[in-house]
């Protein structure tokens, strides 16, 4: 990789230099290193902070280094706490052909991304016609996800391509479990069989594992529907480093196989351009397979870490239509309109 010429006052641009770990200079004032730490904390990348930087504690500030130790002491114990779920999960989801999806996914199988990643939850995917079966199975092994209003259920069950959320009674784990890796409106579909086939089941425990490519493509289709810009840089760095696994050849053939060459190219263009090189050649070859051509730098400025202060107001759009264009790929306006306006009633009671 090339490196960055640092502006030392800039944080955003400092925090970026250390995710790519292109830069060996850590000469950061106190401001601008509480800020990177910052931006760690709210893009969820000060796990992979801490991996990177604790080997050099000489060269790190004192209070650096006990909010990077604290990071690294939480990654450890997630990923305990879905070590020692998996083994519950697999009790319940045996006989369904459980596999792992997101972040169990990369932490089980040791993914080049999965250092000091943190996992808000843990995602399997079984398939569909398993699933009352598996819900039930759920519930008698201690994970429940009852309790929803009646919307939340139909929008779930009807609409989407997992069941609403379990959370385990005893530890708190979160569990999503799917059927597909799309919502049933959205408007790239493909058969999931195509993905269950090429899985490689694991010896010791009761899961599968996607193939590397499927992997990634699933990191991209996630990405580009699922609206969360704040959590852009995130997402990116494991489309990119996952991609290193294979062709980029390979990438595109079966993301045209699977119906999603959009989502793929354009997030492995957004991440190639935030954490690696990518040749005018290359860019050119992946610029030309999307029709109409792609607008880099509003989908940049969607990506941004969340500001703790007033952001500009292109960076504010960017992220409101990246969000309302994530969810108008997953359900059609007739749906997605009633939606938003229920969620922001919702939202607007409950502050």
């Amino acid at each position: 990789m090339t490196p960055l010429p640092l502006d030392h006052t800039n944080a955003t641009q400092c925090f970026l230099a250390l995710l790519r770990q292109d830069d060996g200079d850590l000469s950061f004032s106190a401001s601008v290193w509480n800020q990177i730490l910052l931006l760690g904390e709210r893009t969820q990348l000060i796990g992979v902070l801490a991996e990177y930087l604790l080997p050099f504690k000489a060269r790190l500030p004192e209070r650096a280094i006990q909010r990077l130790d604290w990071a690294q002491q939480m990654v450890r114990h997630q990923q305990q706490s879905v070590n020692m779920a998996l083994q519950q999960l697999g009790e319940a989801l045996a006989p369904y052909s459980p596999m792992l999806l997101k972040g169990a996914a990369y932490h089980v199988a040791n993914t080049r991304n999965a250092s000091g990643r943190m996992m808000s939850d843990i995602d399997v995917l079984i398939p569909k016609q398993d699933l009352e079966r598996a819900e039930r199975s759920l519930w008698l092994h201690g994970w429940d996800n009852r309790g929803k209003s009646a919307y939340d259920e139909q929008y779930y069950r009807a609409w989407m391509h997992e069941l609403p959320p379990f959370v385990h009674k005893k530890t708190g784990i979160v569990l999503d479990l799917h059927h597909h890796w799309l919502p049933n409106d959205c408007r790239w579909q493909f058969d999931i069989e195509r993905v269950r086939s090429r899985a490689q089941p694991l010896a010791d425990m009761a899961f599968s594992l996607p193939d590397p490519i499927d992997l990634c493509l699933h990191a991209c289709a996630h990405l580009w529907l699922g609206g969360e810009g704040d959590k852009g840089w995130r997402d990116l760095r494991d489309i990119f480093l996952l991609s290193q696994a294979v062709t980029s050849e390979q990438l595109f053939l079966r993301a045209s196989e699977l119906n999603l060459i959009q989502p793929f190219a354009r997030t492995h263009l957004l991440a190639n351009q935030l954490f690696g090189e990518i040749s005018s050649d290359s860019q050119a070859s992946t610029q030309s397979r999307l029709q109409p051509r792609f607008d880099k730098g509003w989908a940049l400025k969607a990506m941004l870490p969340p500001s703790q202060f007033n952001q500009p107001w292109d960076v504010t759009w960017a992220k409101l239509s990246f969000y309302c264009r994530g969810h108008l790929l997953r359900m059609p306006l007739s749906l997605l309109l009633p939606h938003l306006l229920r969620k922001a009633i919702t939202r607007q009671r409950h502050t």
